[in-house]
């Protein structure tokens, strides 16, 4: 049975307990799992992490890497092209939305890569479904188990630390989701502790040491609960920072605390996060191009919190969004759901540029971007190259490499 991340356990004297954080969804096993077992303490092929973010609601990617250089483009966008005077120039007449300027630095410096015309075969434009076909890299049935949760599955080893994986949010999302239950969710560093007296909170360790039978699922969440709730504290000490975060910014927000937990060399090694709501079916352009400030400004100060902190050669950060939109915008200033899109990668490990061809405008699929490159070519790349795993087993069969990682 699964408790709610809001639960907390009170005890005599008034203790609270934070540790609903870490029960329920908020704790990353599948129905039906024995709990969290963990991996090695190194984080992933030779100390490298990767860090998701996901854009929800499917970003429009005709905005975020504008064709200037294709008039089908304005055709298709009277109201809502970019202008090609204010995009930010890359290669072959493609320019960044005029927000993304520090994307636009990345990429002029190689450690921003822009894969376009990612998507998969016979798209779904529900939400729900094609969140799920990336959350678990299959398009057939639904799996309980996502592509991060069955990595940290097949990866597992005994002596691990109790945060190889963290989402930053309410609740472990489905890319995490796993058999093992290595995946915690946290919204800040202080719902992560015991709060009362010295003798209060032994009380607590000790209630949660005892146990047969069967409370030894509850004892084994338990006392992997708290081993999380100290691990975090520790991990947040050893913490500078190394930028200036946009105040009110949600997602600057969540990628500083994901700087702190990787500052605190505590083994995680897969992070998640969550922006936005980007389904603009109306009156788009001031929402995305806000949307595209805030994600720009976050993640800038992300990068130098990074470097300045040590981490920006062993951190590699995926973006993706579960479809883009129409390439046709709609009578209400906005877009309807589409299919293929671009997808970002941010890190000192990459190769840099453009992969993969701009889709056409004119050849379309059902009034569609058609499919270029699929995002399984990505995870089978970022496993193998990256992570240090077969990706074969994780995704269940073999899918592309492209040419993203430094050799």
């Amino acid at each position: 049975m699964f408790l709610g991340r809001r639960e907390f356990l009170t005890v005599a004297g008034g203790v609270l307990v934070g540790l609903g954080a870490l029960g329920g969804r908020a704790w990353g096993g599948a129905v039906g799992s024995a709990g969290a077992t963990g991996s090695s303490g190194a984080a992933g092929a030779a100390g490298k992490r990767l860090v998701v973010i996901y854009l929800a609601g499917g970003n429009d990617g005709l905005n975020t890497v504008a064709p200037y250089g294709m008039g089908p483009y304005y055709d298709l966008r009277p109201r809502l092209a970019i202008k090609e005077a204010e995009a930010l120039p890359l290669a072959g007449k493609l320019g960044l939305h005029p927000n993304l300027k520090a994307m636009k630095g990345f990429y002029d410096a190689g450690r921003l890569t822009i894969v376009q015309g990612v998507g998969y075969p016979n798209p779904d434009r529900s939400h729900f479904r094609s969140y799920d076909i990336w959350a678990t890299g299959q398009t057939k049935g639904v799996s309980p188990v996502g592509w991060l949760g069955r990595y940290l599955d097949l990866s597992a080893a005994a002596g691990a630390g109790p945060l190889r994986a963290v989402a930053v949010g309410a609740s472990v999302p489905k890319p995490l989701v796993g058999g093992s239950g290595a995946a915690v969710a946290i919204e800040s560093l202080n719902e992560m502790k015991l709060k009362g007296t010295p003798a209060a909170t032994a009380a607590i360790r000790e209630m949660y040491g005892l146990g047969s039978g069967p409370l030894a699922l509850v004892r084994g969440r338990g006392e992997a609960a708290l081993a999380a709730a100290d691990a975090l504290q520790r991990m947040a000490s050893g913490y500078k920072a190394g930028a200036s975060y946009p105040k009110g910014n949600p997602l600057g927000n969540s990628l500083q605390l994901i700087v702190k937990l990787l500052a605190g060399g505590g083994g995680t090694q897969v992070l998640f996060t969550t922006f936005g709501a980007f389904d603009e079916h109306a009156g788009e352009k001031a929402h995305h191009d806000n949307l595209m400030l805030q994600f720009d400004q976050a993640v800038a100060a992300y990068q130098q919190d990074l470097a300045a902190n040590g981490l920006g050669g062993s951190v590699l950060t995926l973006v993706y969004s579960e479809f883009g939109r129409r390439a046709k915008e709609n009578g209400s200033g906005g877009t309807d759901h589409g299919t293929a899109a671009p997808v970002f990668l941010l890190g000192d490990g990459l190769r840099g540029g453009l992969v993969g061809e701009h889709p056409s405008l004119t050849d379309l699929q059902d009034f569609d971007l058609k499919l270029g490159i699929d995002f399984r070519s990505i995870y089978a790349t970022l496993l193998a190259g990256w992570l240090g795993q077969e990706p074969d087993a994780v995704l269940g069969q073999r899918y592309e490499r492209l040419p993203l990682l430094k050799t």
